[in-house]
């Protein structure tokens, strides 16, 4: 398709391709712009067409400098088009991926961005409806500055989602499985609600590295959504520092009833700018994390009355993996790759919910690396103190705050034995979190 003219524009590289269509680089008057065109075997499909034509007219009704500008859109030869100002940078999704996961304060500032464009969209009577880090496009050059892009799935406040039927009379509508709102996922209509959820799931992935609900087909994402509840930011990262009020602002955009979210975008950026005043200088942890999936495409799912009930992926296999690879850790004597292997039990049986569980895990090898001895053990490993840290903020969720301290400032007193600057400042931060919700 490069060098193909569609109107007064010429086909230049591909920058992006979705379910829908294919967008290419273009310009015109020396203008740098995208052009968004329909996959051939979608140019004669009446819905694709309908979608592509909607998207136009919601980003026409849309001005703000976090909102991806529309310039022209029509059709040449049979062919749609949607042509807009060509943003630069990549998607917050790609730097996910290279990152992990944010420093908080920068977290949060993207956050408020993307709630600033959201909040002219709806004030325009335009719901977003697959709001997902793929689709915010984050300035490389240092400012972080955000552009929300592909309105393909934009509705009217208030109205229902695209829905159509398979070949046996199912219902069928198109979203994003790991970003799709309860309300949505119900078949209810879609509202400024459904996008402020799926900004509450950037934000958690922003903040711990992982979506809320993740991994396997669909359809157990959805059910998920629908039944399981939010792992708190704090027990998914134990190792960081995050606030109590930050937490609480994106567990309340993660409920599971629209009504209960925050009332507007505006409101939602108001209270995170309340509750996390700026500090750029929050670290990211080294620790070591599972690959994010980049498996978030937008795409179709069959209501719950029809599909929903699929099983739910398990963790049996990821826990015994797990657990193998730490039982063969300790065998040769790794205390590294044993403490890794240990956190890693541990998390997936945090996402499962099996926190209890998750703390014996983590107990068990204390003993193990210390012979028995347990955390204050006078020849007790250095990495040992990352799953000290730990234990202790599940100690804390779980409401056991004198063993959570005792265990913090075991972790503390090992990272000074072994002169480990990273583990002392750690410990420090979370030693004082730990006081402070004591004096709370």
């Amino acid at each position: 398709m490069v060098g193909t003219s569609v109107g007064r524009y010429v086909l230049g590289g591909q920058l992006g391709v979705g379910g829908m269509g294919v967008v290419y680089a273009t310009e015109l008057d020396g203008r740098a712009l995208a052009i968004k065109i329909l996959h051939p075997e979608r140019v004669v499909d009446p819905h694709a067409i309908a979608l592509l034509h909607e998207e136009a007219c919601a980003l026409e009704r849309v001005d703000h400098p976090n909102v991806v500008a529309v310039v022209d859109h029509g059709s040449h030869g049979g062919i749609p088009y949607l042509v807009m100002e060509r943003a630069r940078g990549m998607s917050l999704g790609v730097l996910l991926r290279y990152e992990g996961r944010l420093a908080l304060g920068r977290a949060v500032a993207i956050v408020i961005e993307i709630l600033a464009g959201l909040q002219a969209a709806h004030s325009s009577d335009v719901v977003h409806g697959d709001i997902k880090s793929e689709n915010i496009l984050i300035e490389t050059d240092g400012s972080d500055t955000i552009k929300i892009i592909d309105f393909g799935l934009a509705l009217h406040v208030n109205q229902a989602p695209h829905v159509e039927q398979d070949r046996e009379g199912g219902q069928i509508a198109y979203g994003t499985p790991e970003y799709m709102a309860p309300e949505v996922i119900r078949g209810e209509h879609a509202s400024p609600a459904s996008d402020l959820y799926a900004v509450g799931v950037i934000l958690y992935e922003l903040v711990t590295g992982h979506r809320p609900f993740e991994g396997g087909a669909p359809a157990s994402i959805l059910a998920r959504h629908l039944e399981d509840h939010v792992v708190p930011p704090s027990l998914r990262r134990p190792d960081r520092d995050i606030p109590h009020a930050l937490e609480q602002m994106i567990l309340r955009a993660l409920r599971k009833q629209a009504a209960a979210h925050q009332p507007s975008a505006a409101a939602f950026a108001a209270d995170l700018a309340a509750a996390f005043p700026a500090r750029d200088n929050d670290a990211v942890p080294t620790d070591v994390t599972e690959p994010r999936s980049a498996e978030t495409t937008t795409g179709v799912w069959v209501s719950p009355s029809s599909q929903l009930a699929g099983a739910r992926p398990g963790i049996e296999e990821r826990v015994s993996r797990y657990r193998r690879e730490l039982a063969l850790a300790i065998k040769r004597g790794e205390p590294d790759e044993a403490v890794t292997a240990a956190l890693a039990v541990a998390r997936a049986l945090i996402d499962d919910h099996a926190v209890t569980s998750a703390r014996l895990a983590l107990e068990s090898t204390v003993d193990e690396l210390t012979r028995g001895e347990g955390a204050e053990a006078p020849d007790a490993p250095e990495p040992l103190w990352r799953l000290l840290l730990t234990l202790a903020t599940l100690y804390q969720n779980l409401h056991e705050p004198l063993r959570a301290h005792r265990m913090a400032l075991a972790g503390y007193h090992l990272a000074v034995r072994w002169c480990s600057d990273l583990g002392r400042e750690r410990a420090s931060s979370l030693l004082a979190r730990l006081d402070r919700r004591a004096a709370g």
